[in-house]
């Protein structure tokens, strides 16, 4: 190799090392105090877990043990439905763990998920923002991210709808180039009076550029309103 190679070689872009998405597990749903969800069998020691929470009726989330709260928010609508974004960096054993997360006052509608994160070197969360909108029979709402410095950054944006359906199976996603971590399933017998909450991520594309995400859900569906959490990771 002559000193022209080993100075190009030298000066070459380093490889990035970009947030990667580990995995999730599905949105746990119920009427109760607390519900549970699985953290995913793929993490190791390190990793991010971001879990995704909801809840209805005016009640609030207690955070819990050995996690750390990101952000939350409640819709203006007349269900006060409750976004909320924990986070806990992985240990060894964390794998398959079970995670329990209560109310505070007593039963209520509830929804839990859990979504992992890789880095080479470690994660944190950078920064966070919530909102909130009251959608009488709306089907969407659109979520304003962060600005990140790095495009070695993933986005990661959970919203939550108080659906009012009387009828009729829940769909809902967000739009490209977002990937869906999870989505609540919903069956047509339990729609209404039901909270329905999506998880999605997508790496960072621009330090200048606030990026946005739409979630919609079926347009049979109704809502009365809209809580939103997104937060960048890196």
């Amino acid at each position: 190799m002559n000193l022209l190679s080993v100075i190009a070689h030298r000066h070459r872009t380093p490889v990035s090392n970009a947030v990667t998405f580990v995995g999730a597990t599905p949105n746990t749903y119920a009427s109760a105090s607390s519900i549970s969800a699985t953290v995913p069998s793929s993490v190791q020691a390190g990793d991010l877990l971001i879990a995704a929470a909801t809840i209805r009726a005016g009640q609030s989330l207690s955070t819990p043990s050995g996690w750390t709260l990101v952000n939350n928010t409640v819709g203006v609508g007349t269900s006060n439905v409750k976004q909320y974004l924990f986070r806990k960096t992985a240990v060894a054993g964390d794998a398959g763990a079970t995670l329990t997360v209560s109310t505070t006052l007593g039963e209520a509608i509830i929804s839990l998920s859990i979504s992992a994160y890789r880095k080479v070197g470690g994660l944190t969360v950078k920064d966070s923002n919530n909102g909130s909108s009251a959608a009488v029979s709306g089907t969407s709402t659109t979520v304003t991210c962060p600005l990140s410095t790095s495009l070695n950054d993933m986005l990661i944006c959970a919203a939550t709808t108080a659906k009012n359906a009387t009828s009729g199976a829940s769909t809902g996603s967000a739009d490209s180039p977002w990937v869906n971590d999870t989505v609540t399933s919903i069956s047509s017998s339990s729609a209404s009076n039901s909270v329905y909450m999506m998880v999605a991520h997508t790496p960072n594309t621009s330090t200048t550029t606030a990026q946005t995400c739409t979630f919609t859900i079926g347009a049979t569906q109704t809502s009365n309103d809209w809580a939103t959490v997104s937060c960048v990771i890196g």
